[in-house]
């Protein structure tokens, strides 16, 4: 019976890298093929392109393996919608303080500094079309550019913003709210790193309220 032989090219690759403040993209091995793994979300087969670049699952998304000259793997460059993330390798000891991170805002229910004014801010500009991307990160900035007419369409019915309601931080420690609009309310999770940059956000569910015709 023959045996897999992975070479040691596509092996260095497998380990963790920081995305954010808050999360770790893994790549693992399994029976031979490169998967990337991430809270939340299901794990995404990499097929290799070129040397170090690989397409991420079945999206228009690009990750880049940085290599140094020793042939050491020290991060990784992740790439959509025309937006770049450095994801800086970690070993065991940065996955646990990120996971120590996430837990104690789990624990703690407590909502992140400045999330909710970050969270009107957006809700706000995205109803006018004039998104501040400057505070987004560049993949949250550049996805929602990409769907900003998508977003659009569903808040502006709403009407104007009146109030925001935190509910409590979810298991990925985003902090969870209730956006209280003119004409309904939105649940929408956010997440903000340690300098303040909204690193992930989005809407779980919208409900309008009747109106008579």
């Amino acid at each position: 019976m023959g045996v897999n032989v992975v070479p040691a090219s596509v092996q260095r690759y497998v380990g963790s890298y920081r995305m954010s403040s808050i999360s770790v993209m893994r790549i693992e091995l399994q029976k031979g093929q490169l998967f990337a793994l991430s809270s939340g979300t299901p794990p995404q087969k990499l097929t290799r392109l070129s040397s170090h670049r690989y397409r991420f699952g079945r999206y228009d998304a690009y990750v880049r393996f940085a290599v140094n000259s020793a042939g050491q793997v020290n991060g990784l460059v992740f790439q959509q919608n025309g937006a770049v993330t450095e994801a800086p390798r970690i070993g065991g000891g940065g996955v646990d303080a990120v996971k120590k991170l996430v837990a104690e805002r789990v624990h703690a229910q407590t909502a992140t500094l400045g999330s909710a004014s970050a969270l009107r801010h957006l809700i706000r500009s995205i109803q006018s079309g004039k998104p501040d991307y400057s505070e987004l990160s560049p993949q949250l900035a550049a996805g929602t550019r990409a769907l900003l007419h998508h977003l659009q369409a569903k808040l502006t019915p709403l009407g104007a913003l009146r109030s925001v309601d935190f509910l409590g931080v979810n298991s990925l420690g985003w902090d969870r709210y209730v956006v209280h609009l003119q004409h309904g309310t939105a649940d929408v999770d956010i997440a903000l790193d340690a300098y303040g940059i909204v690193v992930g956000a989005g809407i779980t569910h919208l409900r309008e309220d009747s109106r008579p015709l």
